[in-house]
């Protein structure tokens, strides 16, 4: 019958992940521990499971039932590969455990009440967390995996039914090391590395939340970060320690902002800046001013577009005469499943994605072959393993400097640039649909 089920999604193009099979519950009276088969249920996780439920006795912050359950659920998220671990209250103590692996949520257990309050109590312990607060807290904690560290963020918030807590994985084994690894290709990849080589100026990395932002940003510091040059960060919360740069955390409870930490770092002759955000206009204004006095800049910003970063730092009270003086280069960029290598199949594009492709983009892949992940053990039936950028890359040149001078909206700027070679994410994705990377589907929901 799940088969059934599962095949039926796929022809329909239903994400399978929603249809997943009802998590069990872990009290061991409901006879089902043993015989599980849910893809990200380990045996260790089983067994971590059934040593903290102890009778139906609740757990302590402090208790190694406790400890072990909670270093269980991270080795387990990491070995498929989780960025968030989720533990959705669900009423009367009881918690459902989701993993988000690329970039999609999967159910994986429900904990009776007395395993979830010590597993929450544990989280604000070890994160320092006042442990009767009625407000949203944040902290963090270091964990190992395979022998290497891994940076757990934690965020608890209070809900109808209880509290919630995210846990945020930041492994460095899991991140890439180059700009070539995020799935950047030669064009863009020259024109981010020519931005770089510059003594000043601003380079934006701009997307939606949970796009990859960060990473190619720090990617990009780490590219410039050598002996002789001073490189300062300015984050939200800090993500990635990285060796021989100074980074500065915001801290609102004191009063420490972006706008008064940039200020600060200023003073200390820097050779290059990370902003982890332009939030507000005063932060807008001081990182511009900043490239205009010689520095380099790097920021992260919310448009759905290269081009529409420019409008966007136009509405933060950036004028237009200082942003054609040092903006250098836009990135914009999405992130999207890639296929699994072991169970994706070729296929024709459907007449009806061929017609949206056609009226939005004016290209024509009705005999291009384009591929699909059925789902195999390898990739626990999603048909994906990992995820990969799609890109676009907007070099700053004299004609696009005068449009912003003249304030031009942004359709005139993507013109100019397409004369000057410049491809869309779109194009970008539509070219790793064809190396059989990604689906079409996948990059027609990352662009809209």
């Amino acid at each position: 019958m799940w088969r059934r089920l599962k095949l039926l999604a796929f022809r329909l193009r239903l994400n399978v992940a929603s249809l997943e099979a009802p998590c069990f519950q872990a009290s061991p009276e409901c006879g089902r521990m043993e015989n599980q088969t849910l893809p990200y249920l380990t045996q260790e996780l089983k067994k971590a499971i059934k040593n903290a439920y102890r009778g139906g006795k609740s757990l302590g912050s402090t208790e190694k039932e406790a400890a072990a359950l909670l270093d269980s659920l991270i080795n387990t998220a990491l070995s498929y590969g989780t960025s968030d671990i989720h533990l959705q209250n669900l009423g009367e103590m009881k918690v459902l455990v989701k993993f988000r692996i690329d970039g999609v949520l999967k159910q994986v257990v429900e904990l009776p009440p007395n395993i979830s309050d010590g597993l929450l109590s544990r989280l604000k312990y070890i994160t320092h967390m006042r442990l009767d607060s009625p407000l949203p807290q944040d902290g963090r904690f270091d964990a190992k995996y395979q022998d290497k560290n891994v940076v757990v963020r934690v965020s608890v918030m209070p809900t109808r039914l209880g509290e919630d807590a995210t846990l945020r994985l930041l492994a460095d084994i899991a991140r890439p090391k180059t700009l070539k690894e995020l799935g950047l290709q030669k064009q863009d990849l020259e024109v981010i590395e020519r931005a770089l080589g510059r003594p000043y100026g601003m380079i934006l990395v701009c997307g939606p939340t949970s796009c990859g932002k960060t990473t190619t940003a720090y990617n990009m510091i780490e590219r410039v970060n050598r002996e002789g040059v001073n490189v300062c960060t300015i984050e939200d919360p800090i993500e990635y320690v990285i060796l021989g740069v100074r980074q500065l955390q915001i801290d609102l409870s004191v009063g420490l902002d972006f706008a008064l930490g940039l200020k600060a770092i200023l003073r200390h002759d820097p050779d290059v800046i990370f902003v982890g955000e332009v939030r507000d206009r005063e932060t807008a204004e001081i990182a511009v001013d900043s490239a205009l006095t010689g520095h380099l800049i790097f920021s992260s910003l919310h448009a759905n577009s290269a081009s529409e970063a420019i409008t966007r730092m136009r509405d933060l009270g950036s004028r237009p005469y200082l942003l054609a003086a040092t903006m250098n280069i836009v990135v914009a960029q999405r992130l999207v499943r890639k296929l699994c290598p072991k169970c994706k199949t070729k296929t024709k594009p459907r007449r009806e994605d061929a017609a949206l492709v056609k009226a939005g983009y004016g290209i024509d892949i009705s005999k291009i072959d384009v591929h699909e992940g059925r789902g195999c053990k390898a990739c626990q039936g999603s048909g994906y393993q990992g995820r990969t950028g799609i890109f676009e890359a907007l070099r700053i040149s004299e004609p696009i400097k005068e449009l912003i001078l003249a304030s031009a909206p942004s359709s005139r700027i993507i013109d100019q640039a397409r004369k000057e070679g410049f491809t869309s994410m779109f194009e970008d994705g539509l070219e790793k649909v064809k190396k059989a990377t990604i689906s079409l589907l996948d990059l027609l929901a990352a662009t809209g």
